[in-house]
């Protein structure tokens, strides 16, 4: 049996994941998609010419627990001192209309227009089979104007995967706020981190 961590769930199941932009497929804005890091603790890092977008399997959930990120204006130190927000969104992959925020991060760029953030979130949220994360910053812009696939917006998304918790309700938009373990009013907080990849490399969605 794999061992227990202090949130509650099986050491494999702690997931990290980096948004990557430009990817084919990928959410709307900017073409992000969110790739897993760190697979089995052993530093891996995130391939997408090799590595389909991070998916959760049937009857699984992943619960956002912490999330890190960094902005850099294409405009450097003009966008000084100019509130940015950093907003993830939850949306489903069948029904791409169907999208929902569910967390958001402010920031003011520094004199070489860098800004960024840290948040551990108390409750979480989860983000279930069938939907994936989808990050955007206000006013942005979010995509990198030359085109490349390096990060104008660095995003960061730790949590953990596990089954699905008896008389908890999940939401038609597959959202809802819970933990991983225990029951629906008291469970631990986890960390994710979203990165896409599109259908270019003709790889099925990878699952946990």
């Amino acid at each position: 049996m794999a061992s227990v961590t202090h949130m509650g769930v099986a050491g494999t199941d702690h997931v990290v994941l980096y948004a990557l932009r430009n990817i084919a497929g990928g959410c709307a804005q900017a073409g992000y998609e969110f790739f897993r890091a760190n697979v089995d603790g052993l530093g891996s890092a995130p391939n997408p010419d090799v590595d389909p977008p991070f998916r959760i399997r049937r009857g699984r959930y992943l619960v956002v627990t912490d999330v890190d990120w960094d902005y850099i204006h294409p405009q450097g130190g003009a966008a000084a001192g100019t509130r940015h927000e950093l907003v993830l969104r939850v949306q489903h992959l069948r029904v791409p209309t169907q999208v929902m925020s569910v967390f958001k991060s402010s920031s003011l760029p520094n004199t070489d227009g860098r800004g960024g953030a840290q948040a551990s979130l108390t409750s979480g949220f989860i983000v279930a089979a069938g939907a994936r994360l989808c990050p955007i910053v206000f006013p942005g812009p979010t995509v990198d104007p030359a085109g490349t696939r390096s990060l104008r917006a660095l995003v960061q998304v730790r949590g953990a995967s596990g089954t699905r918790l008896r008389g908890c309700r999940e939401r038609k938009l597959g959202l809802l706020v819970t933990r991983a373990a225990g029951s629906c009013s008291s469970l631990p907080a986890h960390k994710t981190q979203a990165i896409h990849r599109g259908p270019c490399n003709r790889l099925q969605p990878k699952t946990v």
